[in-house]
C-alpha cells in the first residue's frame, strides 16, 4: 500500500470519527436503546459506503470497516453511558428537590394545622370570656357604657339602656353627641369630657320629673400609656337625692323653729345677767352664766347643722372674689388676740413676701381658719405657741395649678392615730380633753372639710401624741366655682 493511500485512509477515518462524534446526545441515547448489534450494523454499512469511494481492496476495506465500527461502537457506548449517568443524576437531583419541597410542604402544613388548632382554642377562650363579660354586664344594676378614643360607643348594658331610654343598637358604633334627638346622651357625652365623677340631671319623657344620675368615668389605657377609650358607670341616685332634699328641708325647718325660742331664752338670760331685772345672788349669776354658755353652744350647733346640710346638699355656692392674703390672715388671727393673751399663748404668722392676692370665698375661708385656730387654742396649754403659716405650692403632685397651703401649728397634746382617721367626720371629737374645758359641737372640722372641697382643695392633719398638731389645707390660688350642671 502506497503512502498516499495510507494517508487518505487515515483522513477518512478521522472524518468518520468526527462525523459520528458530532451527532447529538439524543441520537446516542436512541442508539444505546436499540442494541449493540443494530448500531454496529449501521456503522459498518456507513463506513463501507465511504471506503468504497476510495477504491481500496475489498479485504482492506472490510478490515478498516470493522475497525472503524468497533471504534464508533466503543465511543457510542461511552457517550451513551455518560448520557445515561447525566440523566440519572438530573433525575435523582430533581427527585431530591421534589422530596425536599414535599417535606417542607408537609412541615408547613403541620405548622398551619397547629396554628389553626391554637387559634381555635384561643377563639373558644375569647368567646367564653365574651359571654362571661356580657353576663356580668347584664347582671350589673348600674348603667355601663364603654367608648373608644373617638367617642364611639362600643358597649352598653341593659341598665344603661333603661336609664337613658335608648336601645344599644341605636348608639353602638356612633358618637353619643351625634344623637342630637336625645338630650340625655348629649349631657352624658359632655359630662364624660370633664371630671371623673359627676352628677347629671336628665328630663324624663313626661318632663314632670328629673332623673339624677351619678356618672363615674375612668380612662382605658394600653401598655404604652396611650388612651384607648373610656368606661362610664351610671348610678341612679334620684331617690337618694329626693331623700336628701327632704332631709335638708326638715333640718331647715327644725333649725328655724329652734332659733326662735332660743333667741327669746337668750335675751331673757341676758336681761338677768345685765341686771336689767334686778340684782342677782352669786349662785343665780353662776347658774345663768352656765345657761348662757349652753345657749351659745346650742346656737353654734344649730348653725353648724344647717351649714353642713347646705354643703352636703350642694345648695351652698362659692361667692368668689379677689382679695389680699395678708388681710384674710390678719383679720382672723387678730380676732383671737384677747383669748390668746388670757392664756399667755403666742400667736405667730408666717406669710409669703410681697402682696399676694387670691380669688376665693373670703367668708368661707375665714370660717375654716377660725375653726382651726379656735381648736388649737382650746388644746394649747398656757405659755404655748400657735403658728399660722401660708406658703405657695402646686395643688398636688399631679397638678401644677398654683395653690396656697395654710398650716395651723400648735404644741398641744397631739392627736392619736385612731382619732386622726375619724376627726373630720360629723360629730366626731378626739379623746384629748381641751385645756379650757370648752367643748365643741363636733362639726367644725367636718364643715371645714366641705368648704375646702368646695374650693377644689384638700385638708389633712399631721400629729403625734405629746408633740402637738399641724392642721393643713391647700386650695387653688384662683378657686374654681363648683356648680351642679343640668341638661
Amino acid at each position: 500500500m502506497s503512502l498516499l493511500t495510507l494517508v487518505l485512509l487515515v483522513g477518512v477515518v478521522c472524518l468518520l470519527v468526527l462525523f459520528f462524534l458530532g451527532r447529538s446526545e439524543s441520537t446516542f441515547k436512541e442508539r444505546a436503546s436499540t442494541g449493540t448489534q443494530e448500531v454496529m450494523g449501521e456503522t459498518a454499512e456507513a463506513v463501507d459506503a465511504e471506503l468504497s469511494k476510495l477504491n481500496l481492496p475489498a479485504a482492506k476495506r472490510v478490515q478498516v470497516t470493522k475497525a472503524m465500527a468497533r471504534l464508533v461502537d466503543q465511543e457510542t457506548h461511552k457517550q451513551a453511558k455518560i448520557a445515561v449517568e447525566n440523566v440519572s443524576k438530573n433525575f435523582a437531583k430533581q427527585l431530591d428537590e421534589r422530596d425536599k419541597k414535599l417535606r417542607h410542604s408537609e412541615e408547613r402544613l403541620k405548622d398551619v394545622s397547629k396554628n389553626l388548632e391554637k387559634l381555635g382554642g384561643e377563639y373558644k377562650t375569647v368567646s367564653a370570656q365574651k359571654k362571661q363579660t356580657e353576663a356580668v354586664m347584664r347582671s350589673i344594676a348600674d348603667g355601663l357604657i364603654v367608648v373608644n378614643e373617638k367617642g364611639e360607643t362600643l358597649l352598653m348594658n341593659p341598665a344603661a339602656e333603661k336609664l337613658l331610654g335608648v336601645k344599644k343598637e341605636e348608639v353602638i358604633g356612633k358618637s353619643l353627641t351625634s344623637q342630637q334627638k336625645e338630650e340625655q346622651l348629649i349631657s352624658l357625652a359632655e359630662s364624660a369630657e370633664g371630671k371623673e365623677e359627676k352628677e347629671i340631671r336628665l328630663n324624663s319623657k313626661n318632663e314632670s320629673t328629673q332623673r339624677v344620675l351619678r356618672q363615674s368615668t375612668a380612662v382605658i389605657e394600653n401598655e404604652a400609656g396611650q388612651t384607648m377609650g373610656m368606661v362610664s358607670v351610671l348610678t341612679d341616685v334620684t331617690k337618694q337625692k329626693e331623700l336628701e332634699e327632704l332631709k335638708t328641708k326638715f333640718i331647715s325647718n327644725v333649725t328655724h323653729e329652734l332659733r326662735t325660742p332660743l333667741a327669746a331664752i337668750k335675751e331673757s338670760v341676758n336681761l338677768f345677767l345685765d341686771r336689767m331685772l334686778g340684782e342677782l345672788t352669786p349662785e343665780q349669776e353662776k347658774v345663768l352664766g352656765i345657761t348662757r354658755r349652753n345657749i351659745q353652744r346650742l346656737s353654734r350647733l344649730i348653725d353648724g347643722v344647717l351649714d353642713i346640710s347646705k354643703l352636703e346638699s350642694g345648695r351652698m355656692e362659692l361667692k368668689a372674689a379677689e382679695f389680699e392674703l395678708s388681710d384674710l390672715i390678719t383679720q382672723n388671727v387678730s380676732s383671737f388676740d384677747a383669748w390668746a393673751n388670757s392664756k399667755v399663748v403666742t400667736l405667730e404668722t408666717k406669710l409669703p413676701e410681697g402682696k399676694l392676692k387670691m380669688t376665693a370665698d373670703n367668708d368661707m375661708l375665714s370660717q375654716v381658719i377660725t375653726n382651726l385656730i379656735g381648736n388649737a387654742l382650746k388644746f394649747t396649754p398656757q405659755g404655748g405657741k400657735i403658728t399660722v403659716e401660708v406658703k405657695q405650692v402646686p395643688l398636688s403632685d399631679a397638678d401644677s395649678t398654683p395653690a396656697l397651703q395654710f398650716n395651723v401649728i400648735d404644741n398641744g397634746p397631739g392627736i392619736s392615730a385612731a382619732d386622726q382617721k375619724k376627726i373630720f367626720e360629723k360629730f366626731s371629737q378626739g379623746s384629748a380633753k381641751p385645756v379650757d374645758k370648752i367643748s365643741g359641737t363636733g362639726l367644725g372640722l367636718s364643715i371645714s372639710r366641705e368648704i375646702v372641697h368646695l374650693h377644689g382643695g384638700r385638708i389633712w392633719v399631721t400629729s403625734q401624741e405629746g408633740m402637738g398638731s399641724c392642721f393643713s389645707f391647700v386650695v387653688p390660688q384662683k378657686a374654681a366655682v363648683k356648680k351642679e350642671e343640668e341638661s
